[in-house]
């Protein structure tokens, strides 16, 4: 289950960081650099449910 979680948290932080590189661009003059704060912390979210994923298979080999 945490794969699945790991899986849809990092789809939709690549499709955020895609759409607000794509307004940073459009609206260079309204853009604020903390918009990357959600897709980061989805971004960071992912890896750990990865790593938790990882873990888990490898106690489950011993």
């Amino acid at each position: 289950m945490k794969s699945i979680s790991g899986t849809i948290s990092l789809c939709f932080s690549f499709v955020l960081f895609i759409y607000i590189t794509g307004l940073k661009m459009e609206f260079s003059s309204k853009y604020d650099s903390d918009l990357f704060f959600f897709p980061i912390t989805l971004l960071i979210i992912s890896l750990i449910f990865f790593g938790l994923e990882i873990k888990k298979a490898d106690n489950s080999k011993k």
